[in-house]
């Protein structure tokens, strides 16, 4: 069963070599710690992994990382120490990561409409920073400049030229010095925010 997933990496990404059905393959093995929609409820930790492609584009990937995806539900077993017994957990095998952070707002907007229920969006409640521009109209707006400055740098490793738009309110914005050192952004904006910016999605 297939299902889109939004949460943060528990763990900075890495990649170990195994050896499966006498080839090597590249795997990469963390915790996501995903948030449930309700107001100060706990985030629930889940396990992902990802191979090959996928594990490659992630490594170098920070703890506390947003990212969206793709992925395959699996069943994880464990086995607690001084016990015999095996118990088992949700996980996920990441098939395709969704860099542009629209998949879950989609399915969440599907769903709620089949549903007849007001969709669960991943939001903060914070004023935004800034935003990443995809493809002239595609938006990602954040509230947080550390986040921010990660994805900007992780889409840039892969290549995915951006639009970067700042705000500035009261005169003020966030330290932007990283985006002078990111080749692939085509435009820099400071933009003066006087009201709450109308945007596609916080983060």
């Amino acid at each position: 069963m297939l299902h889109a997933l939004t949460g943060r990496l528990g763990a900075d990404c890495t990649i170990k070599k195994v050896i499966v059905k006498e080839n090597e393959e590249k795997v990469m093995n963390n915790t996501l710690y995903v948030w449930d929609g309700r107001k100060n409820s706990q985030a629930i930790p889940i396990h992902i992994e990802a191979w090959g492609n996928v594990a490659e584009e992630m490594e170098g990937m920070t703890k506390g990382t947003i990212i969206q995806f793709v992925g395959r539900l699996k069943s994880v077993g464990y086995t607690p120490k001084n016990s015999e017994k095996t118990f088992y957990q949700v996980g996920y095998n990441i098939l395709k990561l969704d860099l542009l952070k629209n998949i879950v707002h989609t399915q969440n907007h599907l769903l709620s409409d089949f549903a007849k229920v007001e969709a669960d969006d991943y939001k903060d409640e914070s004023d935004p920073v800034g935003e990443i521009i995809f493809n002239g109209d595609d938006k990602v707006a954040y509230t947080d400049a550390e986040l921010l400055k990660r994805d900007t740098v992780n889409l840039m490793n892969s290549g995915i030229p951006v639009q970067i738009k700042i705000y500035r309110r009261n005169g003020e914005t966030i330290p932007y010095d990283f985006i002078y050192d990111c080749p692939n952004v085509q435009a820099f904006t400071i933009e003066d925010i006087t009201e709450e910016a109308d945007t596609n999605h916080n983060i």
